[in-house]
């Protein structure tokens, strides 16, 4: 039935009709109902065939899917022995009537282990701004690859059929917030508010206007630090409480964000004001568990480099100990690294083959 108005009313047979128990038809609610499906007409087969957790993905194309994962139990007491087993000095306490801590602390306990026990077969999830191209594209492919779900915010949709992409003008509060607050907490979450997951954020997208201190255009500065820096805590600040510790705050920055060179004004600046939110976001994470650094590529053959300076690049290239630019691929693979070691926490990193000092 499409209308009141019996001329749009469009008979289907009973048998063709299928009435599912789901809100609305999305990737996330027939994820989730697979999944029940499955758990419940299959549990004792998979059982028997030594599966303890799966996990089903339904897509709706390219780069638009969604993932839910259900662990397996032989019975409700089989949950509290395998608790058991990962919490032995809490139960044993319990046991021999040791009152230090209690029922109750051995309930928080088994809560917390549930969460981390969760964490532990949802995927990490990678979200990186500007993968549509140059260092952010090969970000996301080199995630892929070690098993993250990627997702892409951006105006411009990543090539990669695997990343969802989130369109967003980064120079837009307004679209940044909703993004963050609505599209991204969703895909973080997967329907539960209080849900945290292994999560590696990376601040990628930037913008490049040649300009002076005596041309400068005041809209290309303001959408500059935008992008660079207002942005980038708008999404912090909705995705912090998502994140699980062992998660990772990355920020690209330059080369230019500890020194300038002529022309670049508002690209200075913002790379430079990147350092000072990396800084402060590292001390503001302290006991979290969530580690955060700058990565500082040298030049690095992307198309935003070779549409600013055309046949400058290849002198540039010679600016170095190698005699060439970086390569994208270089710069994600150490994206990775840096998301896998807490010990760079608030560390400011340049990959720059060794630039020439003048």
């Amino acid at each position: 039935m499409f209308g009141p108005d019996p001329a749009e009313l469009i008979a289907l047979p009973q048998a063709d009709v299928k009435i599912l128990p789901i809100s609305n038809v999305t990737v996330e609610e027939l994820a989730r109902l697979l999944v029940q499906r499955v758990a419940d007409g299959y549990h004792d087969d998979l059982r028997s065939m030594g599966v303890r957790s799966f996990s089903i993905r339904v897509t709706s194309g390219p780069g638009q899917g969604a993932i839910v994962s259900q662990e397996l139990f032989a019975t409700d007491e089989d949950g509290d022995e395998y608790l058991r087993e990962k919490l032995p000095k809490c139960y044993e306490n319990m046991e021999l009537g040791d009152n230090r801590g209690g029922v109750g602390a051995c309930e928080k306990a088994k809560e917390g282990y549930s969460e981390e026990r969760e964490r532990s077969i949802s995927p990490p999830i990678a979200v990186v701004t500007g993968a549509s191209s140059g260092i952010g594209l090969e970000t996301a492919k080199v995630f892929l690859e070690a098993g993250y779900e990627v997702v892409n915010i951006s105006r411009s949709a990543c090539p990669l059929s695997s990343v969802r992409n989130l369109s967003c003008d980064l120079a837009d509060i307004a679209s940044v917030a909703l993004t963050a607050n609505t599209d991204l907490e969703r895909m973080i979450s997967m329907g539960n508010k209080h849900r945290k997951r292994n999560v590696c954020l990376v601040h990628n997208a930037a913008m490049f206007f040649g300009d002076t201190a005596v041309e400068t255009n005041a809209g290309n500065f303001r959408d500059s630090l935008l992008v660079q820096t207002v942005s980038p805590s708008i999404i912090n600040r909705s995705l912090i409480p998502r994140m699980a510790p062992g998660s990772s705050i990355i920020f690209i920055g330059s080369t230019l964000s500890e020194k300038a060179v002529e022309g670049t004004l508002s690209y200075s600046t913002s790379k430079h004001a990147v350092v000072g939110l990396m800084r402060a976001t590292t001390q503001d994470l302290f006991g979290t568990g969530i580690h955060t650094s700058l990565l500082c590529p040298g030049f690095t053959d992307t198309p935003m480099l070779q549409k600013h300076l055309g046949d400058d690049v290849e002198s540039l290239a010679r600016n170095n100990a190698y005699g060439r630019l970086v390569k994208p691929e270089e710069i994600a693979k150490l994206v990775l690294t840096t998301a896998h070691s807490p010990a760079l926490n608030g560390s400011v990193l340049h990959a720059n083959l060794g630039q020439h000092e003048t």
